[in-house]
């Protein structure tokens, strides 16, 4: 936010190519914390874990999705 910010106020060059480089280190830290998040998924697939929080969310699903006058 801080490279954002020198950059939006300043408009040189300088500070764009630091902007820049934030933006890139910041996309990779997001993306290596959704791979780590999506293994850690892959890994609880066929388990009783699971296949019990397949049926939590269901329900909540279905529950939110019925009218009260049901």
């Amino acid at each position: 936010m801080e490279c954002f910010n020198d950059w939006s106020n300043f408009k040189n060059a300088e500070t764009r190519e630091k902007y820049n480089i934030a933006k890139k280190k910041t996309k990779n830290v997001v993306s290596e914390a959704r791979t780590q998040d999506f293994d850690g998924l892959y890994q609880s697939l066929g388990t009783k874990e699971e296949e019990r929080s397949k049926y939590i969310l269901a329900k909540g699903t279905e529950r939110k999705t019925n009218d009260f006058d049901q």
